[in-house]
């Protein structure tokens, strides 16, 4: 204290050998704390250790895309398992500074792998994979003109599942997977269809496919292990498959491919360009009631979700939901959107169930 004031004359009554007041020394410890943290803040920035985005990229031979490949990324003793999406990718948050080796599985592929240095934030790596001589699906037979036919596979193996339980809702069939996991199921004049495949120990799985111009569809069906669903959603995803089996006919489900393929920004634009709302004449409203995941989500609109965030949207008109699994779980007197109605009439949507997990 005495040095950062000895330059004052000797008459200053803060020159050498005064006594320096007291709120002057607080303030000069506060400034000397003040000084440290930073330093000490530094410190621990520099300790903690950055990670790398590792971008994967899985192509076959020709160049296209393969979905719901499995990846797993192992960085010495942590690996992390990924699931590619329809473009073909999938990220990883890795530590960076290592060396990540990333092994591709998938059905009627050759295992594919690559090793990459997790030198910069971001990185990205090519996977390519070679098809198999022999196609998996083409042990399936099916005498049908049309037709629901696939794999069930295990997402952390990607072995086939026998015994998996496969339903197409429209068309009131059911089948069991074979040893090889395969299934085929006929259908009529069904333009969109709701397939749910269930099986002992995985999580189940709903998808739904819009089949045009009397088309079949080939599906690779992946399932995770049920540890993965959380406790709370599984009540509400039977009480989902409930509504499917029940729904009315002017109600619609709309799935996650059908949205893209409208190239709207917004998912309430891209439900009304919807092929399936369309034919059944369903208009949204400002004042649909929102459910996420199967829990209510009172004041919220459409456009809160993202389109590539969103797996597949139940549609019902008012009073259409014949099971009322929605209108008996949403709050008494709580808002639906902003409630300010758009649409009056036939064909406005009241419920809208939006699910972005299973």
């Amino acid at each position: 204290m005495h040095r950062a004031v000895s330059g004052r004359g000797a008459g200053h009554p803060w020159a050498r050998g005064a006594r320096t007041p007291q709120w002057l020394a607080t303030c000069a410890v506060t400034t000397l704390a003040i000084g440290v943290t930073p330093a000490r803040g530094a410190a621990q920035e520099r300790q903690a250790p950055p990670t790398t985005a590792l971008t994967v990229q899985v192509r076959d031979e020709a160049g296209n895309p393969v979905s719901q490949a499995t990846l797993v990324a192992t960085v010495d003793t942590l690996s992390v398992r990924r699931v590619t999406n329809d473009s073909g990718k999938a990220v990883f948050t890795l530590p960076r500074g290592e060396v990540a080796r990333v092994i591709a599985r998938r059905i009627g592929f050759a295992a594919g792998g690559a090793r990459v240095e997790l030198t910069y934030a971001d990185e990205q790596v090519l996977v390519t994979m070679r098809r198999l001589t022999v196609q998996v699906l083409d042990t399936v037979r099916v005498t049908a003109q049309r037709a629901v036919r696939g794999l069930v596979v295990s997402a952390a193996l990607q072995r086939p599942i026998a015994g998996a339980s496969v339903r197409v809702l429209e068309a009131r069939s059911r089948q069991v997977t074979d040893s090889t996991g395969s299934f085929a199921l006929p259908l009529d004049a069904q333009r969109s269809v709701t397939i749910l495949v269930s099986a002992p120990g995985f999580a189940p799985y709903q998808r739904v496919e819009r089949l045009d111009g009397g088309t079949s569809a080939e599906l690779l069906v992946v399932l995770d292990s049920a540890t993965s669903v959380p406790t709370r959603l599984r009540p509400r995803i039977e009480d989902m498959e409930s509504r499917l089996n029940w729904r009315d006919p002017n109600d619609a489900v709309v799935g996650s491919r059908e949205l893209r393929a409208t190239r709207m920004l917004g998912l309430a634009d891209a439900l009304a360009q919807s092929a399936s709302a369309l034919e059944k004449g369903l208009r949204l409203s400002d004042d649909t009631c929102i459910f996420l995941n199967g829990d209510p989500q009172p004041g919220m609109t459409l456009n809160s979700f993202p389109v590539e965030s969103v797996r597949m949207i139940e549609l019902y008109e008012r009073g259409g939901q014949q099971g009322r699994t929605l209108s008996d779980r949403w709050p008494r007197n709580a808002p639906c959107g902003n409630m300010q109605p758009t649409v009056r009439g036939p064909g406005r949507v009241r419920y809208a169930v939006v699910w972005t997990y299973w």
